[in-house]
């Protein structure tokens, strides 16, 4: 039982460590951002839309 909880986590462990490698290679956090900010940038002219839609 504790070999395989041993084994079970060595595997979790690199994991993410493997996980984090990408996210900072693939500049994760960037792009994440990128598209948070084109979302909000987005909704104004999308509510601008709807309300001239529904008025």
């Amino acid at each position: 039982m504790i070999k395989y909880l041993s084994s079970e986590l060595i595997i979790i462990k690199k994991y993410l460590s493997y996980l984090f490698e990408r996210f900072k290679e693939d500049r994760i956090i960037v792009y994440s951002g990128y598209l948070s900010f084109v979302t909000l940038l987005s909704i104004v002219p999308l509510l601008a839309v709807i309300f001239s839609v529904f008025s």
